[in-house]
C-alpha cells in the first residue's frame, strides 16, 4: 500500500561551484536564497517521510484484524477513512516537495550559472530575485532575498 519516495531521501545538494563575488549585495541574496530552498527542500522531505510513515500505520490498523474478521464493519469504514485520508497526505507532501525540489534545483542552476559567468550574468541577478519573490507570493513557497 505503500509506494517509494527514492528521491526524498536523496541527500540535500550544494552548489556545484562557488558564487561570483562581483556584485555584493545580488551574491548575498543568491546565497540567502540557496539556503532558503535547500531548507524548505529538506523540511519537505521530512514532511513527505511522516506522512508516509502514518500512511503506513493505517494501513497496518486496516490489515491487522482481517484474518480472523475481529472488528465490525463501522470499526472498519472508520479505518478505511483514515487510511484514505493518510493517503491523500502523502500526495499532498509529496507535490509539496517535488515544488520545494524543483525550486532548489532552479536555484542551483542559478548559482551555477552566475558562478560559470561573473559580470553581465550577475549584473540581472537581482531582477531574478525579486521576480522569484513575486512568484512565490503566488503560488508559495521560499522566499529569496535580494539583499
Amino acid at each position: 500500500m505503500s509506494t517509494s519516495t527514492h528521491h526524498a531521501r536523496r541527500p540535500v545538494r550544494r552548489a556545484a561551484a562557488p558564487i561570483a563575488a562581483s556584485t555584493p549585495d545580488a551574491t548575498t541574496g543568491l546565497a540567502e536564497a540557496l539556503s532558503s530552498v535547500s531548507d524548505a527542500r529538506a523540511r519537505a522531505a521530512h514532511d513527505l517521510r511522516v506522512s508516509e510513515l502514518a500512511r503506513r500505520r493505517a494501513a497496518q490498523a486496516l490489515e491487522q484484524d482481517l484474518r480472523p474478521m475481529r472488528i465490525d464493519e463501522a470499526t472498519r469504514a472508520s479505518l478505511r477513512a483514515e487510511y484514505a485520508e493518510a493517503d491523500a497526505e502523502v500526495g499532498r507532501r509529496r507535490e509539496a516537495f517535488e515544488r520545494a525540489a524543483r525550486l532548489d534545483d532552479a536555484a542551483r542552476e542559478i548559482a551555477t550559472a552566475v558562478a560559470e559567468s561573473p559580470g553581465p550574468a550577475t549584473d540581472g541577478l537581482g531582477s531574478i530575485l525579486q521576480a522569484w519573490n513575486r512568484l512565490r507570493d503566488v503560488v508559495g513557497g521560499p522566499g529569496l532575498s535580494p539583499a
